[in-house]
């Protein structure tokens, strides 16, 4: 697979790397040797997972994780194909789009809605319809990865998509919450890769 290299990610790569914003990693060897994605993706990748649940982190930690969501979400695949269980898979950066209060059948709800802005570094063949999976509910032919959303201090699981055919159902997520309960303080999705077992989480939004 072939991916984007864009003078500004080595530009923005030199500066963040120069003010000591990313943190020396481990690699792997199979990582070491994985040339299909550059160095400081794989870097970046690795600082947001060792930060992003470190709530106590320092004001040059934050720093640092913000400007590697900033390479991630930026850092988009050249060609679609076949995303194997041994892809490097990016982690979904969300963004707020707004909230708003809204009746069901006489109930009020506060409804909040977001997107994910890296949307475009999911491939189309994370999102294809599985037969061969668990079904979702009576849905037999759901998505091969699904999205939860989650409260971003208790863990608790608000809503959930499971039959998005394509990561253009990112730019449309959203759930919903009673008026009368307690509203969110922050939350959080994940992306799960049933096929290969694996979840990749969000970064969390405050409310």
């Amino acid at each position: 697979m072939k991916f984007h290299r864009i003078s500004s990610f080595a530009l923005l790569f030199s500066i963040i790397a120069g003010f000591g914003i990313v943190h020396a990693e481990v690699y792997s060897e199979s990582e070491i040797n994985d040339t299909s994605v550059p160095k400081f993706v794989r870097m970046c990748q690795r600082t947001i997972n060792r930060l992003e649940e470190n709530h106590a982190r320092t004001p040059a930690e934050t720093l640092r994780l913000n400007m590697c969501w900033k390479v991630m979400w930026n850092y988009v695949p050249e060609e679609p194909g076949e995303v194997s269980c041994h892809a490097k898979v990016r982690n979904p950066y969300i963004e707020m789009k707004h909230v708003e209060r809204d009746g069901v059948r006489g109930n009020q709800f506060m409804y909040y809605n977001f997107r994910v802005r890296n949307q475009n570094s999911f491939l189309a063949d994370l999102f294809r319809l599985s037969p061969e999976l668990p079904p979702c509910g009576l849905n037999e032919n759901s998505s091969r990865s699904w999205v939860g959303i989650y409260d971003g201090e208790t863990d608790q699981r608000y809503y959930g998509f499971c039959a998005l055919e394509h990561s253009d159902g990112l730019e449309r997520l959203w759930f919903a919450i009673p008026l009368e309960d307690e509203q969110p303080k922050s939350f959080y999705m994940e992306l799960e890769d049933r096929q290969c077992g694996k979840k990749y989480r969000s970064n969390t939004i405050e409310l």
